[in-house]
């Protein structure tokens, strides 16, 4: 997952490069915006936050994702 320094601070990640760390941060972090957005689109681009046609792309590649990890359940 991707965690800016500021970001890791915010929501206690210690060592963001430690990855049961990170990982454990950065879903907590999605789950923070998924409650709050109610739409896992926007809590993409609120995880994401970047330059729109690069945040746009990393959505519509997640989502996907998404999509095909749900069919295979």
């Amino acid at each position: 997952m991707q965690l800016m320094p500021e970001t890791s601070d915010d929501i206690g990640v210690n060592n963001p490069f430690d990855p049961k760390a990170n990982i454990f941060g950065g879903t907590r972090l999605l789950k923070k915006h998924l409650l709050e957005f109610r739409s896992l689109k926007k809590a993409l681009i609120a995880y994401n936050w970047g330059v729109l046609e690069e945040t746009g792309d990393c959505i519509r590649k997640v989502i996907a994702r998404y999509k095909q990890y749900k069919k295979e359940r």
